[in-house]
């Protein structure tokens, strides 16, 4: 968003009361903090429960493509975004969220403007050197972090303009040091996909962020999925059996574990027309625009094919 010549990131919270601003932000756009009074309230709550102290209110002229609007805002120290605009605006306003086209209509459909810009967002990592990843395979990449998050955990998120367009980034917790970091990326074409060099993938958010963290634990249903452990020889046994071509540059340890989970899922493996069971489900119907039946040629074939 435009507020005269400078540039301010905002988040658009359709779960937020109200609009708040950063103290930080409001310093640098010059703006005038009025006091609260005794009317005003002086704490509000996050979503997680946390407090968010309000040092006062501030008036803020702000520019829409050609168009000025002026809005009252809070303003706190501690909130981690620059900018968030909450109901009381787009109420005000007459705002309307179009999520399939990314488009944010204000004052009855007057304007409109794109509702995602993580491109210009100054939390976005970027790829550190071009990269090609294969048809649906996954890579995990060293990308460029922002400076402020050195020596820091935080949040990695795919940016909405990005996800599941060419490729799918993974949610996760990351550690950022030297100015990088690393993240995981998927290629859902059917065709190799180049990543060059300064292409933003994601975004980082402060841990602040996250609510709760919970420690994963093995549940029983998912120990009885796996059987025992096998021995070495029964393993190999089990390999010379049914074939498997598995790379011959694997340690001996992952050699084993392979084994193993190919072990425990010998029951979907046939070797032979013999051993490929029946379906045990229920008969599969298909709804025809007509029964009469269709009449043709058979395609030639060889006299391998033929027997």
């Amino acid at each position: 968003m435009k507020f005269g010549k400078n540039t301010v990131s905002v988040l658009v919270d359709t779960g937020a009361s109200v609009s708040i601003m950063n103290s930080r932000t409001a310093r640098q756009l010059k703006l005038k903090i009025i006091p609260s009074d005794r009317d005003e309230p002086t704490t509000l709550f996050s979503a997680s429960g946390s407090m968010i102290p309000i040092e006062g209110m501030t008036k803020v002229t702000m520019y829409f493509r050609g168009l000025i609007i002026t809005h009252n805002v809070y303003i706190s120290s501690v909130l981690d975004n620059a900018f968030l605009l909450g109901v009381d605006f787009l109420s005000h306003n007459s705002a309307v969220i179009d999520y399939k086209r990314r488009i944010l209509s204000l004052c009855d459909d007057l304007i409109r403007v794109p509702l995602h810009t993580g491109q210009e967002n100054g939390n976005c990592v970027a790829i550190k050197r071009t990269v090609c990843i294969p048809a649906y395979s996954e890579a995990i990449i060293t990308v460029c972090s922002p400076r402020k998050f050195n020596n820091k955990s935080a949040l990695l998120e795919s940016l909405p303009e990005v996800q599941f367009d060419k490729i799918a980034v993974a949610r996760a917790l990351v550690s950022c040091k030297n100015g990088t970091t690393l993240c995981r990326i998927l290629n859902l074409n059917p065709h190799v996909i180049t990543l060059t060099r300064g292409t933003k993938v994601a975004k980082l958010e402060n841990l602040d962020n996250i609510a709760t963290a919970t420690k994963y634990t093995e549940t029983q249903n998912e120990r009885q999925m796996t059987g025992p452990r096998k021995s070495v020889a029964e393993l190999s046994k089990f390999y010379a059996e049914y074939g498997f071509q598995i790379n011959p540059t694997l340690f001996d340890e992952k050699r084993m574990s392979l084994l193993q989970l190919l072990y425990d899922y010998k029951h979907i493996f046939a070797r032979s027309l013999e051993e490929i069971k029946q379906c045990k489900g229920e008969p599969m119907h298909i709804d025809l625009n007509t029964n009469r039946k269709v009449f043709k040629r058979q395609f030639r074939l060889n006299d391998a094919d033929k027997a």
